[in-house]
């Protein structure tokens, strides 16, 4: 990594590169974020990677990435945004799957869709790549290789087999645990995480949600 010698004052440590990954929540941005910290660990990189709330501007690790929502929680200005973006209705009741929409709470719903379109516009206009969710699970090397290119990594197809294997080998932590250090997985995170129950529940909440978009003002 270069940096230019306006950006390093005497005597101090180089400025790391900063990385947001910043997608709406329950858009694909937990993927995106663990597809990108493997990409640079497989390219050897001196690497921090954390929740904005755990981010310290100082650490010493020559790149820092960033998992990131809420467009007020930026703490620093980066260097790279990577976005996701998912159809709405989904996002929503994957939202209310998880418990961050309060069931049958129309103000609940509401105010998380507000802020979902706030937070895509936002971060839309600032992205160098945007991932869009269905790509995850159609064309995740092809993502991958993209993202290696914008990121200036020389990594090869052997390279991205490997990332594509580890990401799909990532699992959720068990129910009632905390969510994970690591890959920012929370418990029942993933569709497939889910019993036949919980999966007739989230149906319900589809039509919940598709209810509420047929009335709204800015439904997309």
């Amino acid at each position: 990594m270069s940096n230019s010698p306006d950006t390093i004052a005497q005597g101090a440590s180089p400025r790391p590169k900063i990385i947001f990954v910043a997608g709406h929540p329950r858009s694909g941005s937990t993927w995106q974020f663990n597809a990108i910290r493997l990409l640079l660990e497989r390219a050897g990189t001196d690497l921090l990677a954390c929740w904005i709330g755990e981010y310290r501007a100082g650490s010493p690790q020559q790149v820092h990435l960033v998992k990131v929502h809420a467009p007020e929680d930026m703490v620093t200005d980066p260097d790279l945004v990577f976005v996701t973006e998912r159809n709405v209705a989904e996002s929503l009741v994957s939202l209310a799957r998880m418990g961050w929409i309060k069931d049958g709470d129309r103000a609940s719903l509401e105010n998380q869709h507000h802020s979902l379109l706030r937070q895509r516009a936002f971060w839309r206009r600032r992205a160098c790549h945007v991932t869009q969710y269905t790509a995850i699970g159609a064309t995740p090397e092809r993502e991958l290789a993209e993202m290696a290119l914008e990121l200036g990594l020389s990594l090869d197809t052997t390279d991205i087999a490997w990332v594509a294997g580890e990401l799909d080998s990532l699992s959720s932590p068990a129910p009632g645990s905390s969510v994970d250090p690591v890959t920012h997985l929370h418990p029942g995170h993933r569709l497939s995480d889910l019993d036949a129950g919980a999966r007739a529940e989230a149906h319900r909440l589809r039509y919940w949600v598709e209810d509420y978009l047929s009335t709204a003002a800015d439904p997309d």
